[in-house]
């Protein structure tokens, strides 16, 4: 499938603008200055203006080999609005490469062509997107787009991968956003995941092959976390601490983990292990990329109460009537170290 294909016909922000029959041709250098090829328009062009584009061009190379590595670009390209977004999210990485970057120029016009072709597939598309490029620019969703392009290079520019990571999830919807509420603390679901006996099962089965056993659980927990739209937080050593947007979300994926457990017995490449895992939704103070507060640490406390191969969590958090909900069972009240009150929990096992 095209994944610009829709921008073949015209966006809900100009439908009455219809895209151009004739799309210019990519704009390539027909002159030179020394060694360096220059385009027609660059003739009065200081010769530095024209270096800082080619370095623009090999930095962005580097961003999207960077952002390749996250493994997001597959998950990113099967969104139905993929072409628009990425096109105009580039757009956004340029300017913050090279905030005088001018589109309107062919050297503009080339750097960007040449970065779509990194992230995007069809040539034609490309070029009709370069053709109708002021309308989308001045659509109505174009500055979020463009926002989150900028963002993510600043993220990655300051060698905060996993803050880049976590940025272009959230701008293409791989992960749900954090609501930040009105104090700047924010409200998330909190899920901590543990190998039982980690240490023990080291010391019985060498480092080697306990790092297999780690391996298994990490991956797998990756990967239940990505498709319920949270995030790794940070590891553990032996477990995970992950953030969610909802309850629904955190709840269902410690459900998924926990059924991907009773297959483990049965897979031969790998020791059988057990974990526990339990969480709590509600308000947090967040700090580089961390969560902090009293709802970080009682979802620590009732993970660390959780049975082999089981999630529990608090019944408080269980406002609403949903059928993932069905699935837990009462597991009657609990003393956790540091909470005054005895807290109601439910389990699934």
């Amino acid at each position: 499938v095209d994944l610009l294909s829709f921008l073949l016909v015209p966006n809900r922000a100009g439908a009455a603008d219809p895209m151009p029959d004739q799309v210019p041709a990519t704009p390539v250098p027909t002159r030179r200055r020394g060694d360096l090829e220059i385009f027609d328009d660059e003739l009065t062009v200081p010769t530095l203006d024209v270096v800082v584009g080619d370095v623009t061009t090999r930095q962005f190379q580097s961003f999207v080999e960077a952002l390749g590595r996250t493994g997001l670009l597959p998950d990113a390209a099967r969104k139905p609005d993929f072409g628009r977004q990425m096109a105009l999210f580039v757009v956004g990485v340029l300017f913050s490469i090279e905030e005088s970057l001018d589109l309107n120029t062919d050297r503009g016009r080339a750097i960007t062509v040449n970065a779509l072709s990194l992230v995007l597939d069809s040539h034609d598309s490309i070029n009709h997107f370069m053709g109708a490029l002021p309308r989308y620019l001045t659509a109505s969703d174009a500055p979020p787009r463009i926002k989150a392009g900028s963002r993510c290079y600043r993220l990655y520019r300051d060698l905060d991968v996993a803050g880049m990571e976590r940025s272009f999830a959230e701008a293409f919807g791989l992960i749900e956003p954090i609501r930040e509420g009105s104090d700047g603390r924010v409200r998330v679901g909190v899920l901590f995941t543990d190998i039982v006996d980690s240490t023990r099962m080291t010391e019985e089965l060498g480092d080697a092959v306990a790092q297999l056993v780690i391996d298994h659980h990490d991956e797998m927990v990756s990967n239940f976390c990505r498709r319920y739209g949270g995030r790794k937080v940070k590891h553990l050593g032996d477990g995970f601490m992950l953030g969610f947007g909802n309850v629904e979300s955190m709840i269902g994926c410690a459900l998924a983990v926990i059924d991907a457990m009773r297959a483990v017995a049965h897979q031969v490449e790998i020791p059988p292990y057990r974990i526990r895992c339990g969480g709590h939704f509600g308000d947090a103070i967040q700090k580089n990329a961390d969560y902090f507060g009293s709802t970080v640490q009682l979802a620590a406390r009732i993970a660390a109460a959780a049975s082999d191969n089981e999630a529990r969590f608090c019944t408080q958090i269980l406002e609403s009537e949903k059928p993932l909900f069905d699935r837990l069972t009462p597991r009657g009240t609990a003393e956790l170290k540091g909470f005054e009150h005895p807290v109601a929990l439910v389990g699934y096992a």
